[in-house]
């Protein structure tokens, strides 16, 4: 079985050091200019892992195109410094308060932050250099490395004449990827037939996809050609791959490996189609259940291409929410409004909207966000700015960095800290209680005091024989043990320390 593609984040190999990467890249996902939303730039770290931020500084480009500053007036020119630490959140060091909110973004393992400049732009860090790719190609838009992937795996796939299993969550685009596989292919030239198979009954599956005779049953007054043969020359894409019957799997199997179908009471007839299948169920799981033939899964999955979900792809999102306002606004000829006049206009845009979408969600995705950026336009085209509404509560996110003059007391603060914002914190940075304390703002005693009365896990606390069945678990992995026990690696080495 030769599975070709797996998409996980490009930076999110185990045990690799952020250092390693050599500095971030920064892509704008907020500004007065919403034009500029999906320009990056690849800044590399200076000789203390700092990277500089102002309004000249560094140059932003889209793909293709010359690099240039923020340019916001509002924005100092004098930059402020973010420094980076192994494992830790990265803070300002140059000024130690800068003017600025930074905080971790969900789905992002801990690599990944939000920056605000003054309320006038927002940032995206991510760690690693990366060059700024299109922000729409092959249909698929989205400026993250998980995107430019996929890209080229469509690219490659796109040269064979083997299956593809498409695999993601419902709205992340596997139609559009199956469109893209085929028009970039050798029968491009040839018809592309597309078929949910979720919609289509069992007692007729048979008949739609492989046809019938004349006769064959009380209604088949005539014959009729089902899909497969309609794609003959072409491609047949079957969404929802994990809804067939099991009664047609087996048909299926004898399409793909030996190049012919059996109409309901016709004849064996040879086709020429390339399969391409998409599912967002497990299907190894539907196999362990029966629902699903392994041969037919080995058969299918000779090409795998893995699409993450949306908020696992942050880059995506404020330029998605950009490319469907634009779309929307188009329909009702309102696309000015995504036209900046003047740095003194209040943008009908603003980081109100954009954090919305980049904090949420979106369970439904690509699909769900085009809905709500359909809706919120029609609403304030003629508003003097945009209300964006998701339809699922926003990710806790960490508090923003706090000024020293309007922070909390930090017993107070402590206490308002719930389970589920100090476990994602904890996981934004690779459970090091320090770098989780900086982020939340308190102390770690604070924290630690704060984390025992909710019964999160501390690697102190957990006993002896916790301890060594998780060993035996990973083979001695620490970091495998770490995130099986939900605890630090460097709690977990000095319980190891001790043990010995």
């Amino acid at each position: 079985m030769d599975s070709i593609t797996t998409l996980t984040p490009a930076d999110a190999r185990e045990g690799e050091c952020p250092h390693h990467n050599g500095g971030v890249t920064m892509t704008i996902v907020g500004h007065p200019d919403p034009s500029r939303v999906g320009e990056s730039a690849a800044v590399e770290f200076d000789a203390q892992q700092r990277v500089p931020l102002s309004r000249r500084e560094p140059l932003f480009a889209a793909a293709g195109q010359p690099g240039r500053p923020l340019e916001d007036p509002y924005l100092s020119r004098s930059p402020a410094y973010l420094s980076f630490k192994a494992g830790e959140m990265p803070v300002w060091s140059e000024p130690a308060h800068a003017p600025c909110e930074l905080r971790p973004l969900h789905g992002a393992q801990g690599r990944a932050w939000y920056v605000v400049l003054r309320r006038r732009v927002g940032l995206l860090i991510e760690l690693g250099l990366r060059p700024p790719p299109p922000r729409e190609r092959h249909g698929l838009v989205g400026v993250s490395a998980a995107t430019a992937r996929l890209r080229e795996q469509i690219e490659a796939t796109a040269g064979s004449e083997l299956p593809v299993l498409l695999i993601g969550e419902t709205g992340t685009g596997k139609e559009l990827a199956a469109q893209a596989i085929h028009a970039c292919g050798r029968r491009r030239g040839q018809p592309l037939v597309t078929v949910n198979l979720s919609a289509i009954p069992d007692s007729t599956a048979a008949s739609q996809l492989f046809g019938h005779a004349r006769g064959a049953f009380t209604d088949a007054a005539r014959a009729h050609d089902g899909y497969f043969l309609q794609a003959d020359g072409g491609t047949l894409f079957l969404d929802e791959i994990g809804d067939a019957p099991i009664s047609l799997q087996v048909q299926l199997l004898r399409a793909l490996e030996q190049g012919e179908i059996q109409p309901i009471g016709g004849r064996v007839r040879a086709v020429d189609v390339r399969l391409l299948a998409a599912t967002d169920t497990d299907l190894e799981d539907a196999v362990a259940a029966g629902r699903f033939r392994k041969a037919l899964l080995f058969r299918l999955c000779s090409q795998t291409l893995r699409l993450l979900p949306l908020r696992d792809r942050p880059a995506d999102i404020a330029v998605q929410l950009v490319h469907f306002l634009d779309q929307a606004l188009a329909g009702l000829g309102r696309r000015e409004r995504l036209h900046m006049r003047a740095w003194t206009d209040s943008p009908w845009l603003d980081l109100e909207a954009v954090e919305a979408a980049l904090f949420a969600r979106w369970p439904g995705n690509s699909r769900e966000l085009r809905g709500a950026a359909s809706q919120a336009a029609l609403l304030a085209a003629n508003q003097p700015k945009l209300v964006l509404t998701t339809s699922a509560p926003p990710a806790t996110a960490p508090t923003p960095t706090p000024t020293p003059d309007v922070a909390a007391p930090a017993e107070v603060f402590a206490r308002a800290l719930t389970e589920s914002a100090i476990r994602e914190t904890l996981a934004a940075h690779q459970h090091s209680v320090r770098g989780a304390a900086r982020a939340l703002q308190v102390a770690p005693n604070t924290l630690y005091a704060r984390m025992r009365e909710l019964g999160i896990p501390l690697a102190g606390n957990l006993s002896d024989e916790e301890l060594a069945a998780a060993h035996a678990a990973s083979g001695g992995n620490v970091m495998r043990m770490a995130r099986a026990l939900g605890v630090s690696v460097r709690g977990i080495q000095r319980r190891l320390g001790r043990a010995r």
